[in-house]
């Protein structure tokens, strides 16, 4: 709670609060209230009402202000705009857009942007505001709210420049309760409205009978702190618990480097929120956010007087005078027809005689047949009675009426066919989205007002979330579906300074991007009347239901093969590449070893020749060394048979003998050539430069010399 003495200052500033604000919005406040007014139907100024109802003249309200005022506020109903929040980590980004789409489905956030841009395109300005607040009360758990404010009197903002409000340093939301209900909830001082020290809060503020302020009340406050810049980039704005200053600021690292590079004083911004009922402080807060929790929606900014005195305006200022002068044609033509008197008729003297009830009674009552007296005139007989034509001539005012009502559509950027006016059957998408989106952009002003609000909005949230959410607790994650489903989550942890100051925030959604994608959608589907076959291909039938939005679009999708279970086309296209890139490696590696194999067999073919050439070699030299042999024997013999000195019958003998043992030789060499290769199983390839087998020993003739 906050103490006694700080109680007397937050309440002097408010007192001061109070009176700035009624100095800057007063004026603002009544003219806003006369345009949601006006286009309620409360068209007729006093003066001119009193006139007319002293007179007994009619007054005839035709309200087309409200019409056009719908015509520009429910696109916004019927394409709500939606948040979009981008973080550098895409699981985390799922995370806090799960979470904010939790926050506006509980809070009934659609509700509340919906009525600030109600009253912002009728009356000029409208409010939304982003407070904390107990889920329930079973525990001390708090979550993120965005309210709606039904009446714009009930928000003030401080000096501000920014159109979303951004820049205030000061703002309050205030109701009213009654008196005995303040009284009992937090005792019977707060409805005196007069503190302690006899401060009049309330001086320059009206508080309706029997009712207490409840307000709360928004200030920012600043504070200054050292803050340290360590040499990795990062910084400390407060030294660690287990070092003493000295230490922190002389730490080094291992190579003999400052950790701490540099110092100075920063600025923290943070909001005090105070709970005012009647005369005291109820509750106070400080949340770490950098901006007032209430959000102006404004409309079209008009400068009437001095620029200070700027103020805000909706439709109903810019229909104010034709809206008026068609009430008066209306009022006009109603007064014109009721004065003319009924149909009479024209008959000559005495042609009712004897019948004068019928005649009287003829425009009041249903009678089948009606008698008159003939009579002359001059001798001549005269006609039977006639109606006469008295019929109110209103055709120029008619026309006039047509005319304003035209003017009306031309002040804001509305014709008939945006209303709802019926066009050619057989007009293209084209031309109708052209069409809307030239009525759109007349009033965009209001659409892309709102969307930088509902901006600021989202900003305050985000600021906000790791305020409420700073233990670890289960938060209720929903996806775009709006299936919701529990995760544990710290939002302090994720949501962290530096991720707050990288955040994106933008808003999606809206009447031009739905206008916008139907079109497209309508120019895929007139195209692919010219490509049915296409139809057949990829995801083309899913997709298009999808961009249709049709009711039960999920089940259409799964039932034309897509959906969450469908596969990812573009993965389908990655494994289609894959798997033909595979082929191709095959049909690579079939080539590859085809080509092995063929070098295999020519590596095989080249060993078997040097082989072949080696044996061939082998048995050369074997050949050779057994004729040596064969010679040296001869010779032996032939020096044997010298010094014996024997005959030349004998010489013969022995020659014949002598040639005999070197057949044998021969022969059995012969026969060891001839198994060498007998064991190499020779193919017919093999044998190409190989010789042929020998089956006999070649004729060989012995010289024996004889002394």
């Amino acid at each position: 709670m906050i103490k006694d003495d700080k109680k007397e200052e937050v309440l002097k500033r408010f007192k001061k609060a109070l009176t700035n604000y009624s100095e800057m919005y007063s004026e603002q406040y009544e003219f806003t209230q006369r345009q949601l007014e006006f286009a309620s139907g409360d068209m007729w100024e006093d003066s001119v009402a009193s006139a007319r109802i002293r007179d007994n003249r009619p007054m005839v309200t035709t309200n087309l202000t409200k019409p056009y005022a719908n015509r520009i506020i429910n696109p916004i109903r019927k394409s709500p705009l939606r948040p979009e929040i981008k973080l550098e980590d895409p699981q985390a980004t799922e995370i806090v857009m799960g979470k904010i789409r939790d926050i506006d489905i509980c809070s009934r956030s659609k509700e509340a942007v919906e009525c600030a841009h109600e009253t912002q395109v009728i009356g000029g300005i409208g409010f939304m505001r982003v407070f904390t607040d107990y889920k329930d009360n079973e525990n001390l758990e708090q979550s993120v709210f965005i309210g709606k404010v039904d009446n714009p009197s009930q928000c003030y903002l401080g000096i501000h420049e920014e159109i979303d409000g951004s820049d205030a340093r000061d703002g309050g939301y205030f109701t009213y309760v009654k008196e005995e209900v303040a009284s009992e909830k937090w005792g019977e001082d707060v409805v005196k409205g007069v503190t302690s020290s006899d401060i009049d809060i309330y001086t320059s503020w009206t508080i309706p009978q029997g009712s207490v302020m409840d307000a709360t009340y928004y200030e920012l406050k600043e504070t200054t702190k050292w803050r340290y810049f360590l040499i990795d980039g990062s910084f400390l704005d407060e030294i660690p618990e287990e070092v003493t200053k000295e230490e922190f600021l002389n730490a080094t690292t291992e190579t003999g480097e400052p950790i701490v590079v540099n110092k100075r004083r920063v600025s923290v911004t943070t909001t005090e929120c105070y709970r005012i009922v009647g005369n005291d402080v109820v509750e106070h807060q400080t949340l770490p956010i950098t901006n007032i929790p209430i959000v102006p929606v404004y409309g079209d900014k008009l400068f009437l007087e001095a620029t200070e005195n700027k103020k805000w305006c909706g439709v109903s200022y810019w229909l104010w005078d034709s809206q008026r002068t068609l009430n008066y044609y209306k009022s006009n033509e109603l007064e014109l027809v009721s004065k003319s008197p009924k149909t009479p008729i024209m008959m000559a003297e005495g042609q009712d005689e004897g019948h004068e009830d019928d005649w009287d009674n003829l425009n009041t009552s249903s009678i089948p047949r009606i008698t008159y007296k003939p009579t002359t005139l001059g001798g001549q007989p005269v006609p039977p009675p006639q109606r006469m034509d008295n019929q109110a001539y209103t055709g120029g005012l008619s026309q006039s009426m047509m005319q304003v009502s035209q003017d009306m559509g031309a002040q804001i950027g509305i014709n008939d066919g945006m209303m709802g006016m019926a066009q050619g059957a057989n007009e293209a998408s084209g031309a109708v989205f052209q069409r809307n989106t030239q009525g759109e952009l007349a009033t965009i002003q209001y659409a892309d007002n709102l969307e930088q609000s509902m901006t600021h909005v989202y900003r305050i949230v985000l600021q906000l979330l790791p305020y409420v959410g700073d233990t670890p607790q289960k938060h209720a994650i929903r996806d775009e579906k709006g299936n919701r489903e529990f995760q544990e989550v710290d939002f302090s942890q994720i949501l962290t300074k530096e991720v707050l100051k990288d955040a994106e925030v933008s808003i999606k959604g809206g009447s031009m991007r739905e206008s916008q994608r139907r079109a497209d959608t309508q120019s895929v589907l007139e195209m692919m009347q010219l490509f049915p076959e296409k139809m057949q291909e990829g995801n083309i039938a899913p997709l298009l239901v999808e961009m249709l939005d049709v009711e039960n679009s999920e089940k259409f999708i799964q039932a034309l093969g897509g959906g969450d279970d469908a596969p990812d086309p573009e993965a389908m296209m990655a494994l289609q590449e894959a798997e033909a890139t595979i082929e191709e490696q095959e049909q690579m590696l079939t080539q590859a070893e085809e080509h092995i194999k063929q070098m295999n067999n020519y590596i095989i073919a080249q060993e078997q020749e040097r082989e072949n050439e080696l044996v061939m070699k082998q048995i050369d030299a074997e050949t050779k060394l057994a004729t040596v042999e064969l010679q040296n024997e001869g010779k032996v013999e032939v020096e044997l048979i010298k010094q014996v000195g024997s005959a030349e019958s004998q010489d013969k003998d022995i020659a014949q003998e002598t040639r005999k043992n070197v057949m044998e030789i021969v022969n059995k060499t012969i026969e060891k050539n001839n198994s060498i290769l007998e064991d190499r199983e020779l193919t017919e390839n093999d044998n190409i430069g190989m010789p042929s087998i020998v089956t006999s020993a070649p004729d060989i003739q012995i010289e024996v010399e004889t002394e």
